[in-house]
């Protein structure tokens, strides 16, 4: 079977369990005792550690590490760019759509561990969520890795987006239906990008790279209430900017020449 081949069972095993799991608690009313239950164990383990975890969560974060790799994939940018104007709108509105209260806004500050700023609106579903699936399932799915890079891929965005729930800040609900909807828009936006390859023209490449480069400049001037990871954001920005940069000039001279 080729690398670009369309795999349902692959597709939806992991969202319709992740889904199935939602709906099980949301429908048991367990949802705020299995978050304030997951949030204590969590507790158990240093406060730093879920404050570097959840910021792989960040889409400008994650964006900017990918930047140093558009020149060998230059389907990955464009991939991003459908998962996000896709279900990462869909996200948005939902967050909007609903304005669920997040865990500061109904429990009391006793009753839970925070670690950060606290959030109080629009948690349903988890932003952070949906970008680590989106990201492990366009990794998965467009570099085709083996069994174990699979696997670390996927328990590498389940610890982030567990991490919502470790940090205080999201539902177990919004954490499942957000990881389920990001793995299924990065899924389904490899297809898309293979199907319209416009991201793989030297317009489009050049558009991306440099829409990309702005997304790390922003990166460098975030601040997400985790003062101990300002220093990766600002390292993670910088690098991307230098790679972006280096990677659009030689597109720049490709096309000089092509005109010449």
């Amino acid at each position: 079977m080729s690398a670009s081949a369309f795999r349902p069972a692959e597709l939806l095993v992991l969202p319709a369990a992740l889904l199935a799991l939602a709906l099980a608690i949301e429908l048991s009313g367990a949802n705020q005792n299995l978050f304030i239950a997951l949030n204590a164990t969590a507790a158990t383990l240093p406060d730093p550690l879920w404050a570097f975890t959840t910021i792989w969560g960040d889409t400008l974060l994650l964006t900017a590490c990918a930047l140093p790799f558009a020149k060998r994939q230059p389907q990955l940018p464009w991939s991003i760019l459908i998962a996000a104007l896709t279900g990462g709108l869909l996200v948005q509105a939902l967050k909007l759509g609903f304005d669920a209260p997040r865990p500061p806004a109904i429990l009391a500050p006793d009753a839970f561990h925070l670690i950060g700023r606290a959030l109080k609106r629009h948690s349903f579903p988890s932003g952070h969520s949906f970008t680590a699936f989106a990201f492990a399932a366009i990794l998965i799915r467009q570099l085709q890795p083996g069994m174990a890079i699979r696997g670390l891929l996927i328990a590498g965005a389940a610890a982030i987006a567990f991490s919502r729930v470790a940090v205080g800040v999201h539902w177990p609900v919004d954490v499942l239906v957000g990881s389920a909807l990001g793995w299924l828009a990065g899924y389904l936006s490899v297809g898309i990008a293979r199907r319209y390859p416009w991201g793989e023209t030297l317009a489009g490449r050049r558009f991306l790279l440099a829409f990309f480069i702005l997304l790390a400049v922003a990166l460098a001037f975030e601040r997400n209430g985790f003062a101990s990871t300002n220093w990766l954001l600002d390292l993670v920005a910088f690098n991307a900017v230098v790679f972006g940069v280096l990677q659009l000039a030689q597109l720049m001279r490709t096309r000089r020449k092509e005109i010449s």
